[in-house]
């Protein structure tokens, strides 16, 4: 016999009987313990298997009392002890929600076929107005405690509709892929969950993939010794104590007058800090700073970041004294200077996209290893050590009416003030520094350090974005004036120490000459002026791009496009006429096809190289009264250079 109940909830209820109730189960009395079938007729309290007696309001029209005969007569006989009281439950409606027995809490009702209506019928019983809006069934069976109200939205009429009572899949909302009734376990009402985010791409060295930038984690450490709430003033005494410090281990370089004096009408007098063992006068600060250092912090060792110069001195003079360096230059450090480093024994750490990064990382690994952080432009003992080049200067040239020094975290220059301005307050102390990353001046007007953004320089050794504290804080009290030159200006001044004197100098080295050679210093014409040419250490791969560079700037290397015929003889006429002048052709090529004059003329290119801007200016007539059409590419004829013939 089926266990669905036939019944209709909504047929009134008949009136209880007079007489006692003659269920079977009080025939049998001996298996209420054991078959949990509790009477649950209209006679008896009417809720099956400990229902309360006072149910919700929302559920009231739900429990009724049964009065079908799928109870009773479902009920095993006597003889029958094959049959299972599983079977004698009430599969009506308004019994299935029924808690089980508190005598055997271990029967559910999930074995009962349910045959509410939100499962025969997707539509709700005309008679039962709790069930409203409901779609899906929520009786015990389903894992939804009875009486739950379902926060779904009204039934569609003609729209599909799973066997669970879901809408199809089609339907869900976006982002939504799963039903989330309770039937497909997930909680009732809760959104399916979101898929998980896609593991980070990573290299197989385990570095994240091109392109990503990564930032340093560690946060900057606080220099006991350039403290920007209390930056130190060097005295001359410090100086003169480093002057005894370094004695004998580092060269007392020449200053020479230079074969550049005539050309810029004033005595210029070059001293030549690139002839030191490490090719910069670096080696003054960072032996000095190695004297000063106690027996516990030489044993320990120093440790500090720098881009070439500065590390290149430590190494030298930290092996020649025996103490252990560690030195952390910044991936763009010339590999030149990585490598000679490494040839002085010291530990060498690439890391850091610039000198910033690598900066934080040596402080937290000198905080780490209990060593001496010692800071290349800012360290009190390292800015003493260089003002010892100031007493050598007015040593070599008491006459000296101006000294002009690169300027890039700015030790030297204020070294070289204090010991300058303490022999010889008349003389002047002038700071020169790039175009492209003019740090100090910006700092010297605003009266404290200021971080400038930097951008790529050939005085790369001058590009220090933030100044140090010390270094502004004894230069404002010191120097005179700050100059801030053009990368045209530095290359030139190269290539003019390199033709005129022999010298192979850097950028950062030769940027105090172009101070000079761009005529922001002719208050001084006729007068006694030292140049500090800093350092020589150049990648010789850069050297050749800066020589033509300079050529360049200078007018000496010229590319000119002149539109010529393209019959027989149109180019061979042009390079005799370049040639007349005693122009020299380095390249020649030719362009007709995206030419749109017309079809019988071609456009040559000619790179050639003349003598100055009067032989430039002098070609540049000469093509204009041959040919209509010529174009020289990057060229600015500068007024002081003009011959007069000409007005270009």
């Amino acid at each position: 016999m089926s266990d669905d109940c036939s019944c209709d909830l909504n047929e009134p209820i008949p009136a209880a009987p007079d007489s006692d109730c003659s269920c079977s189960i009080d025939i049998f009395p001996d298996k209420k313990a054991d078959t949990n079938t509790e009477c649950s007729c209209s006679t008896h309290i009417p809720n099956f298997h400990d229902t309360p007696k006072e149910p919700s309001t929302k559920t009231e029209s739900i429990l009724k009392a049964c009065t079908c005969s799928s109870y009773v007569s479902t009920q095993p006989s006597k003889g029958d002890s094959s049959k299972k009281s599983s079977s004698a439950k009430c599969a009506c409606p308004s019994q299935v929600s029924s808690q089980p027995s508190k005598r055997d809490s271990s029967k559910k009702s999930s074995s009962v076929k349910c045959a509410c209506p939100s499962q025969v019928s997707s539509q709700p019983s005309k008679g039962d107005s709790s069930k409203t809006g409901s779609t899906r069934c929520t009786c015990s069976s389903h894992g939804i405690s009875f009486g739950d109200i379902e926060p779904e939205k009204p039934i569609i009429p003609g729209k599909k509709y799973r066997k669970c009572g879901c809408p199809p899949k089609s339907s869900l909302k976006s982002g939504a892929s799963k039903c989330t009734c309770s039937s497909h376990a997930v909680s009732f009402g809760d959104t399916a969950p979101a898929k998980p985010n896609p593991p980070e791409k990573k290299r197989k060295c385990g570095c994240p993939p091109k392109g990503t930038s990564v930032k340093s984690p560690l946060q900057p450490i606080l220099d006991p010794n350039c403290d920007p709430d209390n930056p130190k003033m060097l005295s001359f005494d410090e100086v003169r104590n480093a002057r005894a410090n370094i004695n004998g281990a580092v060269v007392k370089t020449p200053l020479i007058n230079s074969k550049l004096s005539e050309l810029y009408g004033m005595n210029i007098y070059l001293k030549n800090e690139f002839l030191q063992y490490t090719g910069s006068f670096k080696e003054r600060g960072a032996r000095n700073a190695l004297m000063n250092m106690s027996e516990t912090q030489k044993r320990t060792g120093a440790i500090s970041a720098s881009a070439g110069n500065h590390a290149l001195a430590l190494c030298y003079h930290g092996q020649e004294l025996g103490i252990p360096i560690t030195v952390v230059m910044p991936v763009v450090a010339p590999i030149m200077k990585i490598q000679n480093c490494k040839e002085f024994g010291a530990e060498i750490i690439v890391k850091g996209a610039d000198m910033v990064e690598a900066k934080t990382i040596a402080q937290h690994l000198a905080q780490e290893r209990g060593a001496l952080y010692i800071n290349g432009y800012d360290h009190i003992d390292v800015l003493a050590g260089q003002g010892t080049l100031g007493i050598e200067i007015l040593e070599q040239l008491p006459s000296a009416c101006a000294i002009v020094v690169p300027a890039g975290g700015g030790g030297l220059l204020a070294g070289i003030a204090v010991a300058v301005k303490s022999l010889k307050p008349c003389s002047k102390v002038i700071g020169a520094e790039s175009e492209n990353c003019p740090s100090f001046t910006n700092s010297m007007k605003a009266g404290k350090p200021v971080l400038t953004p930097s951008r790529p320089t050939v005085a790369d050794g001058l590009a220090v974005p933030l100044p140090g504290y010390n270094s502004v804080h004894i230069a404002k009290s010191f120097v005179d004036k700050m100059t801030v030159v053009k990368e045209d200006d530095i290359t030139v001044a190269m290539l003019r120490l390199i033709e005129k004197e022999k010298y192979i100098v850097e950028g950062a080295g030769a940027t105090a000459l172009a101070a000079i050679a761009s005529g922001q210093l002719d208050e001084f014409k006729g007068k006694n002026v030292v140049v500090v040419l800093s350092g020589g250490n150049i990648d010789t791969t850069v050297l050749g791009r800066v020589l033509e560079r300079g050529l360049a700037a200078e007018g000496r290397f010229l590319k000119v496009y002149v539109t010529v015929s393209d019959r027989a003889g149109g180019v061979s006429d042009l390079i005799r006429l370049i040639s007349s002048i005693g122009v020299s052709i380095k390249n020649i090529s030719q362009e007709r096809e995206w030419l749109i004059v017309d079809v019988f003329s071609v456009k040559v290119k000619v790179v050639c190289e003349t003598r100055d801007w009067d032989h430039a200016c002098e070609l540049k007539q000469l093509l204009e009264q041959n040919y209509s059409d010529i174009t020289m590419v990057h060229v600015d004829f500068p007024p002081s250079t003009r011959s007069g013939k000409t007005d270009y």
